[in-house]
């Protein structure tokens, strides 16, 4: 098996195990991620030079196709979006914000991290 096979099913494993110990099914991570994943150059201007959390970078790959260099090169501290953008994107975020399971609250964190 070529490396990168390697590497992507042992993502996918990590992934599902991560699921399946909360109980949640990829569909509703990727509805729980879809409402500020729009594109892959909005995603990167949003988290331009911030650590996300594996889980999360799983979806965007594995369900949006998005690449993960996007992620892995920045290095810049400040968000280049707009606070109103952010207001905007939390604010289409009603239904996960009233849940409280492990994985909503990791990704509540790192959209929290952009403020």
């Amino acid at each position: 098996m070529p490396k990168a096979e390697g590497t992507r099913e042992r993502m996918r494993q990590n992934f599902s195990e991560f699921l399946k110990i909360r109980g949640i099914k990829n569909e509703e991570a990727v509805d729980m991620l879809y409402p500020f994943i729009i594109s892959s150059s909005r995603i990167s201007k949003i988290k331009k030079g911030a650590t996300i959390p594996f889980e999360v970078l799983v979806v965007l790959h594995y369900e949006f196709g998005i690449d993960l260099n996007e992620f892995i090169a920045g290095d810049t501290q400040e968000s280049s979006i707009m606070l109103s953008r952010i207001q905007d994107i939390l604010c289409r975020l009603p239904k996960l914000l009233s849940e409280s399971t492990e994985f909503k609250e990791i990704v509540i964190a790192h959209i929290k991290d952009i403020l």
